[in-house]
This record gives C-alpha cells, sequence and structure tokens, in this order.
C-alpha cells in the first residue's frame, strides 16, 4: 500500500512539471549577445565571424580576452557559439584547453 501512495505523488509530481514545461511564454523573449573582440580589434558576433587565429595560442588569448573582458564589466551570460568546423579544426581546439 504505501508503494502505491510513493508512486501516485511521483507521478503527481510529474504531471505537475510536465504542465509547468508545456505552457506557453506568449511575449518576445530577448537574449543578449554580447560582441567578440577580434585579435585585430574589429568586432564579432560569433567567435566564427572573427579574424581566425593562426596558433592554438592565439585562439586561447581570443577566448581568454574576450572572457576576461565581459566578466569584469558585464554579467550578461557569456555565449560560445561556436560551430562544428571551429571545434573540428585541431589548432583552434588545442587552443580552447590550452
Amino acid at each position: 500500500m504505501e508503494y502505491r501512495s510513493i508512486f501516485e505523488n511521483l507521478f503527481r509530481r510529474f504531471l505537475q512539471t510536465a504542465l509547468l514545461i508545456l505552457d506557453s511564454f506568449p511575449a518576445l523573449w530577448e537574449v543578449p549577445l554580447v560582441d567578440y573582440n577580434s585579435k585585430d580589434g574589429q568586432l564579432c558576433n560569433f567567435i566564427d565571424s572573427c579574424t581566425p587565429p593562426d596558433t592554438a595560442q592565439e585562439a586561447f588569448e581570443l577566448f581568454d580576452s574576450n572572457f576576461e573582458r565581459h566578466y569584469t564589466t558585464n554579467r550578461a551570460p557569456f555565449f560560445m557559439l561556436l560551430e562544428e568546423q571551429w571545434l573540428a579544426n585541431s589548432t583552434y581546439f588545442e587552443g580552447m584547453f590550452t
């Protein structure tokens, strides 16, 4: 008998959570995108659109300098939007973990 009541409580919680997830939010949502600064000082929306780094160290500095600038001046989310081609390049990928 106890197992049935535990199961029923869990199921009720699941349904309540599922209903919250399925609710719509009818409004325009805005997510701020923070510009990156490329190695030559130009602004770019995504890492892929910045001037490509030549070495793993330059790739690391691109992430590090932009994160440091963002962290010390802004508390909005810091998005690292990367495409597959960036991660497939071994030099760039290595620079992310230097």
